[in-house]
């Protein structure tokens, strides 16, 4: 390309202005001098510097002309709004993406027409002239990024001077550098492994000092991998920044506790990180066209399962920086500005050389909808923009999701690798509760049933969430239970016991948010009791007022409840208790005739003749409305699974109105037992209910009674 730029440039009889553009480092500075005649000088200048002042551009002129120089203008996106990219407001901590504010390259070109040779000019971006100049012809060309064959080359240059050969190819695959940082890098590693400093120790010098010439002198193999992982982190862009945070990466795959299939999984995806280079480009598997060879990777599953450990574990195992992208940053309530920072911070990604981690990503990969409003419209954009950007897209991105049905199904095509973090086995389940204990506790784990805590199927992250509750509740008990009081920070003497984690599990299942599923077995006893008298008092006292009782216990009640006239109200204070009409006294009469012949409800208040099972069931709520204690009793088989209601229990579900909802519905009917179901409507709720029935002495009574969750239904009043 150069040549033929050359050839066109020397069949003409006019100066040429030439417009090189690419990245710092890619050799569009170097341009001038070869493209210049070895005895011509080339006047170089900052083009920022140049143009503050229309004064020093005319003196530039005149110098070139009296020194018959051509002009080099370095820096030109300076002058036309293109210099930075995404930087942070330090007052209000808010985001900026540099727009182009400043003049055009149209203008700097005409500007500079009136000079009387070439003039050499450097953008970081293409330009497409717009112009007609009277003294001067135009070239442009792009100074492309070096692909992964150009930066092997330049790395190949250095063999030598490494430990371990495998650094050639793999230090091109994982820092995408041009040739100038490149040889930079190789200066400041000998730099590093000459001092074993750090390279911030540098500060802001690029090249090396005259005094210094022997610390970055070549080496004889002993460049390690740390010196030039340090060394071409030095070089990468560093603006990703103002829109990801930093990670410090602490995990490795010893500190991961996964299932096989997903730890298979990571670790091939580690080895597409180290071989995409060669891979790609050596055996010939690279995406045609502009397609980009970057990796993106789906971490998905529930929380707490290690999705966001396994970043960590990523990027200390390829050696890359990790950023973990701040949505807060990127989302902007104007149209078209989040798509604005997103293609920024895919381009800084791309200079950075780092992995980029998109936690909770469904917000910003989500399934499109269909457009309802404004918000959908826009939504869907930033949605259309990252599929198209992620095309060409030669960074590292991993996502994290808790549900993989969040994701665009659009994305999966562009997903390289989708990794399933599931519960842990129970195998490694029992490791990580032997494991989860740090050295400096006292913990007593001889006494550990590891069989039983592997019963539970939690995550990781629940299981270190129990252990930490045991450690403060034994820290707790230790002192009584008043934690703030004298020595409440002298711990030496303190175990952690088996008991205390038991009760970690309990108190992690009550109020830490967790779901712990699972029975406790031959530890029931280990648990806490709670006095509970919520909703119990409430029907206690309501009880109390609405019969007149005084504080009695329930076994009292009971035995009180025997006689019909003992349920109804006090007349006096005399403790004999009599029905205070004859209405009342009829009741009781019907009651004791109830239990001894009930019958079905189309024969009731008469009720003789044998029940079937669905007539048991009516039985029952007849006497719940009617608070006939004596005649449910009677309904009980002699050889019960399950007490009979209390007479409390009968008041109780006489005030929430206790009816059957709906129709009686056989699960089991055999000859000797049948189980029915229905709904229970109770004040506001539906109780999804269970009446198992046996035959007793020839009649169908009630073996158990076992209910759902109470689901509450609407008042249609």
């Amino acid at each position: 390309m150069l040549e033929s730029t050359a050839e066109r440039s020397r069949e003409v009889d006019r100066p040429t202005v030439y417009y090189f553009s690419g990245e710092d480092g890619t050799g569009k500075d170097r341009l001038p001098g070869v493209l210049t005649e070895p005895e011509k000088p080339v006047l170089r200048a900052d083009a920022a510097a140049i143009f503050e002042d229309d004064e020093l551009i005319t003196r530039l002129i005149r110098e070139a002309a009296l020194q018959e120089a051509a002009i080099h203008l370095e820096g030109v996106e300076a002058i036309t709004g293109d210099e930075e990219g995404p930087t942070l407001d330090e007052e209000g901590g808010d985001l900026e993406i540099t727009a182009d504010e400043g003049g055009s390259v149209d203008t700097v070109v005409d500007r500079l027409d009136d000079a009387p040779g070439d003039v050499f000019l450097s953008h970081t971006d293409p330009w497409k002239p717009d112009v007609d100049l009277e003294h001067h012809r135009v070239e442009t060309a792009h100074c492309p990024f070096p692909d992964y064959e150009t930066r092997v080359a330049v790395w190949e240059e250095y063999r030598g001077e490494f430990a371990e050969e495998y650094l050639v190819t793999n230090l091109a695959t994982n820092f995408r550098l041009p040739q100038r940082d490149i040889r930079r890098a190789v200066e400041t590693a000998r730099y590093l492994c000459r001092t074993e400093a750090d390279s911030d120790a540098l500060g802001d010098r690029d090249e090396p000092e005259a005094h210094e010439g022997d610390l970055f002198a070549p080496v004889d193999e002993a460049l390690t991998r740390e010196h030039c992982y340090a060394a071409c982190k030095r070089y990468s862009a560093s603006n990703l920044e103002a829109l990801a945070e930093p990670m410090e990466p602490g995990y490795t795959f010893d500190d991961i506790y996964l299932n096989d299939k997903p730890k298979t999984h990571l670790r091939e995806l580690c080895g597409h990180l180290q071989y995409r280079g060669q891979v790609t480009s050596e055996w010939g598997f690279g995406e045609p066209g502009d397609r980009g060879d970057g990796v993106v990777a789906l971490f998905y599953g529930p929380p707490g399962t290690g999705k966001t450990m396994a970043a960590e574990v990523i990027a200390n195992e390829t050696g890359l920086d990790l950023y973990r992208v701040d949505l807060s940053q990127i989302v902007n309530k104007y149209i078209g500005e989040t798509e604005s920072r997103l293609a920024a911070l895919l381009e800084e990604a791309e200079r950075s050389n780092a992995i980029l981690l998109f936690d909770e990503a469904d917000s910003l990969f989500g399934e499109r909808t269909d457009v309802g409003d404004s918000t959908d419209r826009y939504a869907n954009n930033v949605t259309n923009f990252l599929l198209q950007r992620l095309e060409s897209f030669d960074g590292v991105a991993l996502l994290t999701t808790n549900k993989r049905s969040g994701i665009d199904p659009a994305f999966k095509r562009r997903i390289a690798h989708s990794v399933l973090f599931d519960v842990p086995q129970e195998r490694i389940r029992r490791r990580i509760w032997k494991d989860v204990w740090p050295a400096d506790a006292t913990v007593d784990t001889d006494g550990f049933d590891y069989e039983f805590l592997g019963l539970f199927s939690i995550t990781p992250a629940v299981i270190r969430k129990v252990a930490k509750y045991a450690a403060y509740i034994a820290a707790t008990e230790a002192h009584d239970g008043h934690p703030l009081t004298d020595s409440a920070t002298a711990l030496d003497d303190i175990t952690i016991t088996f008991d205390h984690v038991v009760l970690g599990l309990q108190y992690a299942n009550e109020a830490g948010g967790v779901a712990i599923e699972g029975d406790f077995f031959q530890y029931e006893d280990k648990l806490r009791t709670y006095e509970n008298q919520t909703v119990g008092r409430d029907v206690e006292t309501l009880f109390k007022l609405k019969y007149g009782l005084d504080d009695q216990s329930e076994s009292e009640t009971d035995a009180e409840a025997r006689s019909p006239t003992d349920r109804e109200p006090k007349a006096t204070d005399d403790d004999d208790r009599t029905p205070s009409s004859e209405a009342e006294q009829e009741q009781a009469s019907s009651a004791e005739q109830a239990a001894a012949e009930p019958a079905s409800p189309s024969e009731s208040p008469e009720r003789t003749g044998d029940l079937e099972p669905e007539d048991v069931i009516w039985h029952f709520y007849d006497g719940i409305r009617t608070k006939d204690h004596e005649a449910i009793q009677a309904l009980y088989h002699s050889d019960a699974a399950v007490e009979p209601l209390s007479y409390k229990e009968v008041v109780a579900k006489n005030i929430n109105d206790a009816s059957v909802a709906g129709r009686l519905r056989r699960t089991t009917d055999e000859s000797a037992h049948v189980a029915l179901e229905f709904d229970e409507e109770s004040g506001s709720h539906r109780i999804p209910m269970t009446f198992e029935l046996e035959l007793d002495d020839g009649r169908w009574r009630i073996v158990s009674i076992s209910h759902g969750t109470p689901v509450e239904t609407d008042d249609e009043e």
